[in-house]
């Protein structure tokens, strides 16, 4: 059964703390939030095309990170 997740707040992408590895937050629609040990955010929005080979990722600019 698939997992159900809540897109991402504001708050959740401010109030991401780093942590001793390297983690991902997760909207559940393509987009993923990478918090690195020195604090860096970093996010992709990750999509697929009618073809089912097709994926594409989208780096997202610093400044959409730090809401």
């Amino acid at each position: 059964m698939a997992r159900i997740t809540k897109p991402l707040s504001a708050r959740e992408v401010r109030e991401a703390k780093p942590k001793d590895k390297e983690y991902n937050l997760y909207d559940g629609q393509g987009l993923h939030l990478r918090i690195k040990p020195s604090g860096k955010k970093s996010g992709s929005l990750i999509t697929q095309s009618l073809s089912p080979n097709a994926v594409e990722i989208y780096p997202l600019a610093p400044f959409l990170i730090c809401l």
